[in-house]
Parts: structure tokens; C-alpha cells; sequence
């Protein structure tokens, strides 16, 4: 009884022995495939983090050459503004008409156009004198003393300024611009816009 006691004992040990092995084997087989999947989420966020410091490279990059592009248009511009205030004529010839680049390139125009008006010698009644000035009427004295001369030339257009008034629906800007004729002499225009209608002539002095 106790030989076989005793194998039926080494046969439940065996048993046991194989069942623990067996157990063992199951464990490290789930240990081992969650450590696989554990290195695949770590290499997955590598991979992530790879590209997203790559993109925060080329942003930082970008950023750099637009601060930069930035910095150039800043000293480009405070430049040409301190080249303005020193000759605002910078850009003309001696030979040339020199129109301050302060002046609005509308008002400007307004103003050449009255010239060469002026040299063609309408009449000092004629409709024409309306695209310049607000009142042609008032004007007729300035009409017929320019008309009188052989030529009207002014050497410099100087931009002497300007204010805005504003009240609901309506913003006038005035602006004075004063002619410097070839011979002696000037005239003091003032001018106004109303709503970005367009310049026109309200007085000449």
C-alpha cells in the first residue's frame, strides 16, 4: 500500500509539475506579447514625436524668416520716411515739375490737369472750369488772372497739409497744397474731398 500510495503521490507531483510548467509557459507567453505591444505604442509615439518635432522645425523656421522678411520692411520703410522728410523731392529732376509725394496722387493729378487746362486757354466761362473748382463763379478772378498769362508752369507742388472733419454720413478732408510758379510768386490752394468723392478746389490764394 505505501509503494503504491507513493506512486499515485509522484504521479499527482508530475501532474502538478506539468500544470505549473504549463502555467508558467501561458504567463510568459502574455507577458511577452504585452511587452511586443508595448514596444510597438513606444515606437509608434517615436515615430510620432519624429515628425512632430519636424514640423515644429520647419514652423520655427518659417517664423524665423518672417521675422526676418519683417525686420527688412521695417528699416526699408523707416528709410524711405526719413529720406521723405529730408527731400521730398528726391526722386525728380531739375527739369521736372516737383511734386511733393506727400500729396495724394489724385489730388496731384487734379492739379496737372488744371495746368495743362490753363495752357490750352478755354474761356474763362466755359463749363470746364467745374471738374476743378467747387464754384467756378467765385473762382473767375484766379480763372482770368492765370488765363492772362503767356504760360502757366510751377516749378514745385508743396503739400502743406491736411485736416478731417467728420459728422454721421459725412467726412470732408481739406488739405492745403501750395503752387510755386516758375516766375515770382505762388498760390495756396485749398482743396477738399468729401466721402472720397474726389479732390476739387474750393479757393486759390
Amino acid at each position: 500500500m505505501r509503494v503504491r500510495a507513493s506512486a499515485r503521490g509522484l504521479a499527482l507531483c508530475a501532474a502538478a509539475a506539468v500544470m505549473l510548467v504549463a502555467g508558467c509557459s501561458g504567463n510568459a507567453d502574455n507577458l511577452r506579447k504585452r511587452l511586443d505591444a508595448q514596444n510597438e505604442q513606444l515606437a509608434a509615439l517615436k515615430r510620432d514625436n519624429g515628425s512632430l518635432a519636424k514640423r515644429l522645425d520647419e514652423a520655427n523656421r518659417k517664423l524665423g524668416e518672417a521675422d526676418r522678411r519683417l525686420t527688412q520692411m521695417q528699416a526699408q520703410a523707416s528709410e524711405e520716411a526719413e529720406q521723405a522728410a529730408e527731400d521730398p523731392y528726391a526722386d525728380r529732376t531739375e527739369n521736372d515739375l516737383l511734386v511733393d509725394r506727400r500729396l495724394p496722387a489724385d489730388a496731384a493729378g487734379l492739379l496737372l490737369r488744371l495746368i495743362e487746362t490753363v495752357n490750352a486757354k478755354p474761356k474763362a466761362d466755359d463749363q470746364i472750369w467745374a471738374r476743378f473748382f467747387q464754384d467756378p463763379s467765385r473762382m473767375r478772378y484766379f480763372i482770368e488772372s492765370v488765363l492772362a498769362k503767356p504760360e502757366l508752369t510751377y516749378v514745385k507742388l508743396f503739400y502743406q497739409g491736411e485736416t478731417t472733419y467728420a459728422k454721421p454720413g459725412k467726412e470732408t478732408v481739406s488739405m492745403v497744397v501750395v503752387g510755386k510758379l516758375k516766375t515770382e510768386g505762388a498760390h495756396a490752394f485749398a482743396m477738399t474731398d468729401t466721402n472720397g468723392a474726389g479732390w476739387t478746389i474750393v479757393d486759390v490764394d
